[in-house]
């Protein structure tokens, strides 16, 4: 990919992608990983540090980066990381389509991007429960197993009270004289 940038555009095309997934107060720890390998690995341009960067803003980017080939490559590249960033945020999506806006990208090719992307993302995680599903009997307490596994059925109500800050511990007896402990929420 680094042959789809010319020298000159790294930095501004680093500049714009910093911006870009500045939102909902800075980057994702993910998304700064992910621009961070491409930037010091794929673009050998280990010497731009993400944190010393300047942002650039939708118009700044429209202005840096001129041709259109770089300016449909930046998009799919802002795309991936707008994926990257956990749980989605409506102000990355709006700050990527302002991106797109400034730098005039088609919206068809704008769209089979996202769509494409989108739909990479969700194999992915499809792959990863159907491999995480293979071992997952292998992994687990043999004496939960048979009552509590299943990928396909989240125990929202359990989920909610071991996130809840305010809970006490519960214990419930378990088979062959063990115990299940779990956090309940007290507010």
């Amino acid at each position: 990919m680094a042959a789809l940038f010319q020298v000159d555009e790294i930095e501004p095309l680093v500049g714009a992608l910093v911006g870009g997934i500045d939102v909902d107060g800075g980057p994702t720890a993910e998304q700064e990983r992910v621009l961070g390998s491409i930037v010091s690995n794929l673009w050998k341009r280990s010497d731009l540090k993400l944190s010393a960067v300047t942002p650039l803003s939708p118009g700044e980017a429209a202005a840096a980066l001129v041709r259109p080939d770089a300016r449909l490559r930046f998009c799919e590249i802002l795309v991936a990381l707008e994926l990257c960033r956990h749980p989605q945020s409506e102000n990355q999506v709006s700050e990527v389509e302002a991106y797109v806006s400034a730098l005039r990208v088609n919206q068809v090719e704008f769209q089979v991007i996202r769509e494409s992307l989108e739909k990479g993302a969700d194999e992915t995680s499809k792959d990863l429960e159907r491999f995480y599903g293979g071992i997952l009997p292998e992994i687990s307490e043999v004496s939960l197993r048979d009552n509590y596994l299943r990928l396909t059925e989240p125990d929202h109500d359990l989920a909610w009270a071991a996130k809840c800050p305010n809970r006490s511990q519960r214990v419930w007896p378990g088979r062959s004289g063990g115990a299940v402990v779990v956090g309940v929420c007290t507010a």
